[in-house]
């Protein structure tokens, strides 16, 4: 996950250099999806429960730790992208670790984005009380306030074409995080080029030259075929693995008054912060760099909440209750890592509306 360079399989050793679409190109991208989200927890590496709350207190844990609560979402969603290249700028780090060139002069692009989204939702969520026998389910559809967003944000071609929050562009490269970076495609790439996702979990495969009508005026594309790697699970526990690492405090003195420390820690990985895209399959069509119609589906996670989880019995009130932390130094407490996230399988369709070009 944190990885922020990416590897080919196979590829072409011919590298042509960056192409950057110039200032005053402008385009608009209508992309309507169907989205579905059901929550996860994943406990010790186990399978993936449905599960949006647990029961957390009751009168044994065997109780306490089950489901209490299931739910799902899905959302009709309309989203429409209007993009303009507003200027060139320079850049100060490379895209290739210890290439000759290192110090040479590169360009971003920089985009103006404004993006309108309607939405409609439906909520399906069960109440599976310990205390009632029936289920209760209630169903809930709602029209979403239609939003609308304007940000700025870079693009660069070096390799490969990546795009950076507007603030990161002139960082040290060392000093940017995996997430501050999103993988958009490969540039100039040749027949039998194949790349990866920075998580591993999708391969790109060019699929040669094809023709799109871009402003009227038909222009060969380059088209990208997106499959998924084998063995992920359709549930998304792979993210306990993948999001997920065990490490260890400890603190050792000769000083009688200091208190010694042996904790293990859980920490979670920086490409997992937010919403994240766990995988991605479908076909994508390039012009310039740019992305002018997409058809597919991604895997979108996000983490809700991760750590050490255990449960302790209190005889004096007949009770047992879910403890949490993100760190424990207790043997005699039986803490398991857990993590709890959304997953929403979205199939979309993005086109191109208007294209305008200097």
């Amino acid at each position: 996950m944190s990885s922020i360079f990416f590897l080919v399989a196979c590829s072409s050793d011919m590298y042509e250099g960056a192409a950057l679409a110039p200032v005053g190109t402008k385009y608009t991208l209508n992309t309507t999806s169907t989205d579905s989200t059901t929550f996860y927890r994943v406990s010790n590496g186990n399978e993936a429960v449905e599960a949006s709350a647990l029961v957390e207190t009751a009168a044994d844990c065997n109780i306490a730790s089950g489901v209490y609560s299931r739910r799902t979402e899905t959302a009709e969603v309309e989203t429409q992208q209007l993009l303009q290249i507003i200027a060139h700028t320079n850049l100060n780090h490379p895209l290739i670790p210890n290439e000759e060139d290192v110090f040479a002069e590169r360009e971003a692009m920089v985009f103006q984005e404004r993006v309108r989204t309607a939405a409609n939702l439906y909520i399906e969520e069960s109440i599976i009380d310990p205390a009632n026998p029936t289920a209760v389910t209630t169903n809930t559809y709602s029209d979403e306030a239609q939003e609308t967003s304007s940000s700025y944000f870079g693009v660069t071609a070096d390799e490969y074409v990546v795009r950076f929050e507007l603030g990161t562009l002139w960082n040290d490269f060392e000093s940017v995080g995996p997430s501050a970076i999103e993988l958009w495609t490969r540039n100039n790439p040749t027949v039998g080029d194949v790349w990866v996702s920075t998580n591993g979990n999708t391969i790109y495969i060019y699929a040669g030259v094809d023709v799109l009508t871009l402003g009227g005026v038909p222009k060969e594309v380059h088209k990208v075929e997106m499959y998924e790697v084998g063995g992920l699970q359709p549930e998304g526990s792979d993210v306990y693995n993948q999001c997920l690492s065990i490490g260890r405090e400890q603190l050792q003195s000769t000083d009688p008054n200091q208190t010694q420390q042996d904790l293990e820690e859980v920490f979670l990985d920086g490409g997992c912060v937010g919403v994240f895209t766990h995988v991605k399959t479908g076909t994508q069509w390039w012009y310039q760099n740019l992305l002018v119609q997409e058809e597919g589906q991604t895997t979108d996670i996000e983490i809700l909440d991760y750590g050490f989880e255990w449960y302790e019995a209190d005889a004096m009130l007949g009770s047992c209750s879910r403890m949490t932390s993100m760190s424990y130094g207790d043997p005699l407490i039986p803490a398991q890592a857990f993590v709890e996230y959304t997953l929403t399988t979205r199939s979309y369709k993005t086109e191109l509306e208007e294209w305008v070009q200097p």
